[in-house]
């Protein structure tokens, strides 16, 4: 397992018929356990003997110490919840810090929170908010991208931020056409997530000019150094991490809208062409750059 878990000294425990190992111990009150099954895991079995008996106590299942099942019980209440590695590693360290205030009943409401949170953030992951036309392997998506150093990163402080300004703005988002979208939700979502962005840099398209919304950049100091090139468009975009298209709220990005009110443009193709006449524009840039260098 993780250093963590390594470091929690497991005991042998048992809960009913079930084979566990003790994690923690919080006051003889709030019990942590791990079970580790090969086929399937026994959440039914051990939830109704924890109702039973009336235990409060928090189980981790796993069969491959990389993705886990939870299991909260406090009396007739129960939370259930999946989770990777580096999830359980943080929210174990947390529970840590919470385990020295000795206050269990705070201490199994913010477990109950905590779980019933992520128990959301899943579903909602679970449901592939994404769609896959053949760019990445969806082996990359589902497990190659997991293990990046990036994917490790804490990013529950942004994650609260960006729900906050959501709840803030939602109800303004469903009147707002592109422009006020633009300027009430996706710039403060741009800048919440640390990027400098250029709006509506002039790019040379095989049909005219183009119009991307924003060019993205690590820092002010890069976006500085590339929209100063003014007569250079490959040293615009050299420094650029993405490229983005905005839209109101609720749009179908798939469908194309000659006369849409709301839309900042008329535009003769959907959204997602859109955009993908960028990439073709820029990756063409960049292949004659090449060309001329070679």
């Amino acid at each position: 397992m993780g250093l963590l878990l390594d470091l929690l000294e497991p005991l042998p425990a048992r809960i009913g018929d079930q084979s566990a190992d003790l994690l923690l111990d919080i006051e003889n009150l709030f019990k942590v356990y791990v079970i580790h099954y090969k086929a399937t895991a026994p959440v039914k079995q051990t939830e109704r003997h924890l109702a039973k008996t009336g235990a409060s106590a928090l189980v981790l299942f796993t069969k491959d110490n990389q993705n886990f099942e939870l299991l909260f019980v406090a009396g007739a209440e129960a939370e259930m919840a999946k989770a990777d590695r580096a999830w359980v590693e943080r929210f174990l360290n947390q529970l840590l810090e919470h385990k020295a205030t000795k206050d269990v009943l705070a201490i199994e409401e913010w477990v109950r929170s905590v779980l019933k949170e992520q128990a959301v953030q899943e579903s909602w992951r679970s449901k592939r908010p994404y769609t896959n036309q053949g760019l990445f392997s969806e082996h990359y998506l589902e497990t190659r991208l997991r293990e990046t150093s990036e994917w490790q990163e804490d990013f529950e402080p942004q994650r609260r931020k960006l729900l906050e300004l959501y709840e803030e703005k939602k109800e303004l988002l469903k009147n707002a056409n592109e422009a006020q979208t633009e300027e009430e939700f996706i710039q403060p979502v741009l800048r919440l997530l640390g990027f400098s962005y250029w709006v509506q840099p002039k790019t040379k398209g095989t049909g005219g000019a183009e119009f991307p919304d924003y060019v993205l950049y690590p820092n002010e100091g890069a976006k500085r150094q590339a929209v100063t090139q003014k007569n250079d468009e490959s040293k615009l975009y050299a420094p650029a991490l993405a490229i983005a298209e905005a839209k109101y709220w609720e749009r179908d990005l798939d469908v194309r809208r000659r006369a849409d009110p709301c839309d900042l443009a008329a535009s003769a193709v959907s959204p997602a062409f859109q955009i993908a006449r960028y990439l073709v524009v820029l990756r063409s840039k960049r292949h004659r750059l090449r060309g001329k260098r070679g």
